[in-house]
């Protein structure tokens, strides 16, 4: 979301002087699939990183090639653990540090349940630290 040249005016002067781009976004209730508000800061930060997760990379032509992630590439891969934690840590940088926002990014727990792979992610960004716990697919 861009601002409008009335919302840059009235820009705090921090942002300004510090050369700090606003994070004012707006806000995305998941659960009644709709806008609901907006939001600035550490929330704006922490919905970046739950969509760009859930967004396959490429799929979208809103999106740009670089935006969303590429972790369909797990599919069918949970017998071979081995590669599953050599490969996560690689596809949640590539997604996330996209961003300038995020300064690093590490995959802090993994487990395979019946409905499917789950990772849970901790991101240092600007705005502070976010955890994150994604689904990769249903009956992996």
């Amino acid at each position: 979301m861009s601002l409008s040249p009335r919302e840059l005016r009235t820009m705090p002067v921090s942002w300004q002087q510090a050369g700090k781009k606003p994070t004012m976004t707006y806000e995305l209730d998941m659960d009644q699939r709709r806008l609901s508000g907006r939001i600035d800061g550490r929330r704006a930060v922490q919905q970046y990183v739950r969509k760009v997760l859930a967004t396959t990379r490429g799929r979208y032509p809103i999106y740009d090639a670089r935006y969303g992630s590429e972790l369909e590439a797990l599919m069918g891969r949970s017998g071979d653990l081995a590669w599953l934690k050599s490969e996560i840590p690689r596809l949640l940088e590539e997604a996330l540090l996209q961003d300038d926002r995020v300064s690093t990014v590490e995959a802090t727990g993994l487990r395979l349940e019946d409905d499917g792979l789950w990772i849970e992610v901790h991101v240092d960004t600007t705005e502070g630290s976010v955890m994150e716990e994604v689904k990769v697919r249903d009956g992996l």
